[in-house]
């Protein structure tokens, strides 16, 4: 009896300490964000690869600047951001290899921003390639691009790079700069299967 009394007495803190176990990996999968890249991938887009011809129209000191060329867009698999679920990811570059349109380069000058990062340069950039690529997970009624601000690349002092932008009145204040026009190709219709 004291036999069996021992064996049932060992099966039960096995099973409590089993069950902590689980239940410590599961607790552990979950907080991470692990558990969720189990979760299946969105559905792929029909239409992988796209181009779409821009004019970008802006003034630098009073005079009309147009910057003309093409930008591709090309689904680049699926993400997961943990808990918020995955989605597909999107790349673009323009025709220069870049992902947005220099306005002014600022690299070789002194200029800081508020925070005092170094101004690298003033940019314009498209927006997420998902919208031209008719990504319905993205709201395809949003136009991905706003004349209302001009971005900016920086450089902090420890040198990692940053972005940020400023108001187009502010721009249009500091660096006689302003965004006039943005004419770019329609967004694709596509379908996900």
């Amino acid at each position: 009896m004291k036999k069996k009394r021992k064996a049932i007495g060992i099966i039960v803190i096995l099973f409590i300490i089993i069950s902590l176990l689980l239940i410590g990996i599961l607790y552990f999968l979950v907080m991470s964000g692990a558990v969720f890249s189990l979760m299946p991938d969105p559905p792929a887009p029909e239409i992988t690869y796209g181009e779409f011809d821009y004019k970008l129209v802006y003034e630098l000191n009073d005079e009309t600047k147009v910057s003309e060329g093409t930008f591709i867009c090309e689904f680049a698999g699926f993400y997961s951001l943990g808990s918020a679920g995955k989605y597909r990811k999107w790349n673009m570059h323009l025709n220069n290899d870049e992902n947005y349109i220099t306005l002014l380069d600022l690299s070789n000058g002194d200029v800081v921003d508020d925070f005092n990062h170094k101004i690298l340069k003033l940019y314009f950039s498209p927006g997420n390639p998902g919208y031209y690529m008719g990504d319905n997970s993205i709201d395809i009624g949003q136009q991905p691009w706003d004349l209302k601000w001009i971005d900016y690349m920086y450089e902090d002092t420890d040198g990692t790079i940053g972005h940020s932008g400023y108001r187009a009145d502010e721009a249009y204040e500091k660096y006689k700069i302003k965004l006039i026009s943005w004419e770019v190709s329609s967004p694709i219709q596509n379908s996900f299967h």
